[in-house]
């Protein structure tokens, strides 16, 4: 995995190891960042309750 400060995410999502993350991989990479939210949210609702 190549990390980059100029690359989105600083190249954690590049999942082919190209040097650069293409929009396919920083889609999956949003997707998966979005869904951990997701989980925290719901995690920290059901501590509330």
């Amino acid at each position: 995995m190549v990390w980059g400060n100029d690359d989105f995410f600083g190249g954690m999502f590049d999942f082919n190891g190209d040097g650069q993350t293409d929009s396919v991989e920083a889609a999956l990479g949003y997707q998966i960042l979005d869904e951990m939210d997701r989980e925290d949210d719901e995690d920290n609702d059901s501590d509330n309750n």
